[in-house]
């Protein structure tokens, strides 16, 4: 036998039928009968069922994760809280951009100073005005009356 020849294996014609091109993927196929529709929608009802149960779970552990962050966020407030309240004399009205000018507060991020001020609002111990400054609470408040 030559090289690079092979022998037929018997019932194999010599002619190679032509090949289909196969399928590209990702290329939707078309659906032909009422019982390849039914699997899909049995498929897709799981899918949904899978990412229910996967969006449950992140959920939960979102809330995990958010408790202890949110315990060290008020333990950091509860001390500028009454910083602010001890530097403030009541009946003062100061703005903003002068509470947060103070050295004082330098160390603070500013969202920390503003959540800090808010709740203060909150527990009534400032009254609130607009002002003109460029640090502006809640994103009118820019001006503080101490209580």
């Amino acid at each position: 036998m030559p090289k690079g020849k092979s022998v037929p294996k018997k019932g194999v014609s010599k002619e190679v039928a032509p090949k289909k091109a196969a399928p590209k993927k990702g290329a939707p196929k078309e659906i032909t009968s009422k019982n390849q529709l039914l699997v899909i929608e049995t498929r897709l009802s799981e899918l949904e069922k899978q990412v229910r149960f996967i969006m449950e779970k992140l959920s939960t552990v979102e809330i995990r994760m958010a408790g202890p962050v949110e315990a060290l966020e008020s333990t950091k407030i509860q001390p500028l809280k009454k910083l602010i309240l001890r530097l403030i004399p009541q009946g003062t009205v100061i703005s903003t951009d002068e509470i947060r000018a103070k050295k004082d507060f330098q160390n603070y991020q500013s969202k920390d100073l503003e959540r800090a001020l808010l709740e203060l609002v909150d527990e009534e111990y400032f009254d609130v005005a607009e002002g003109k400054s460029r640090w502006t609470l809640s994103g009118n408040i820019g001006l503080l009356i101490r209580r």
